[in-house]
């Protein structure tokens, strides 16, 4: 076994102030009102108060060590850890390791943290990802979600126009995240909807890929990111930012990556919900149904969205160019222009 690049006990100390930050983020929920607060996470997550196992690993997954973080009550042989009183070296818990999400380590139900060394380099990220896991976790175990239907998919529909009104719907995401008005939020999801009716028609495989990852995908992104904030670690701007980068990633993301960037992927889907947020909208019951944000526009805006608002959408931004951008993946990478 090579430990070349595995996670040394120093490395361990800063892993476990992550996931302090992250419990910060999840403490900084309590008392809001879901979904509307700055703060909000979702109804039900507690990862400040929920039980972790912290496991360095191998760069190949070989456990090295285990820490019980959070810990109501340890077990005989559990050591202190200095300046972590939240912390205790426990080794044999490595043997009762079972899913990442929900596993039952010394008596009590727990969420494991693996990490190896390259993933230090990354603290909001590290933090970000260990806010998601606990969603994830709260999903799939804790309420137990209706699980949506999963689309198959390993690759995005490759028909230009179809792209070219996908990437549409993110440029009205972005555009979205700058607006301060109900009214207008409420405009812009509407649209959203309509484009994706438009494209629905023409590809059911990429409405069944948006109806797969806004339910599985999105909410783990956006609990992440609002765990980062609400830890502290960027300000209103910063986390509108990210997710404005989210949005625009698809015009930007290397021809070569792209498949591999957005498959299984929560990013963008997180954008809307966002906006679902900020509306106030009652998103937990939808959700819990394998139901979505997008989902909820025609109920909760006024009745179904006419296919005319395609057209208002393309009108504020570049078709030309969302096209020209679809154009470029429908070609093999060998055959791009210069």
């Amino acid at each position: 076994m090579s430990l070349a690049g595995a996670p040394t006990e120093g490395d361990d100390l800063r892993a476990m102030e992550y996931v302090a930050i992250a419990r910060k983020g999840s403490l900084g929920s309590v008392g809001t009102t879901f979904p509307k607060s700055a703060n909000a996470l979702w109804p039900g997550y507690h990862l400040h108060d929920l039980p972790v196992v912290l496991v360095p690993t191998t760069v190949s997954g070989k456990p090295m060590r285990a820490y019980l973080l959070g810990y109501p009550f340890l077990p005989a042989g559990a050591v202190a850890v200095d300046g972590h009183p939240e912390a205790a070296r426990y080794d044999p818990a490595i043997a009762e390791l079972d899913s990442d999400e929900a596993a039952k380590i010394v008596g009590f139900d727990a969420m494991t943290v693996r990490y190896v060394r390259a993933d230090l380099d990354l603290p909001d990220r590290f933090v970000a990802i260990a806010g998601g896991q606990a969603m994830s976790r709260l999903m799939h175990y804790e309420a137990a979600w209706d699980p949506p239907g999963a689309c198959g998919a390993n690759k995005y529909p490759r028909g230009v126009e179809t792209l070219a009104l996908w990437f549409l719907e993110c440029a009205v995401l972005a555009e979205a995240l700058t607006a301060t008005e109900s009214v207008v939020l409420e405009a812009r999801l509407r649209e959203i909807y309509a484009i994706r009716s438009a494209y629905g028609a023409q590809n059911d495989m990429l409405r069944r890929m948006n109806d797969h990852y806004d339910n599985a995908f999105a909410p783990v992104e956006l609990v992440g990111l609002r765990v980062l904030r609400n830890a502290g670690r960027m300000d209103s701007a910063g986390f509108v930012a990210q997710l404005k980068s989210w949005a625009d990633a698809p015009m930007t993301v290397p021809v070569e990556e792209f498949d591999a960037r957005f498959v299984n992927d929560g990013t963008v889907r997180a954008v809307a919900l966002e906006l679902a947020y900020r509306l106030g909208w009652n998103l937990s019951p939808v959700y819990e149904k394998a139901g979505s944000a997008v989902a909820l526009v025609p109920g909760a805006t006024g009745g179904e969205p006419p296919p005319q608002l395609v057209t208002l959408a393309k009108a504020r931004h570049d078709w030309a160019k969302l096209v020209q951008r679809a154009q470029s993946l429908v070609l093999p990478p060998d055959e791009l222009p210069p």
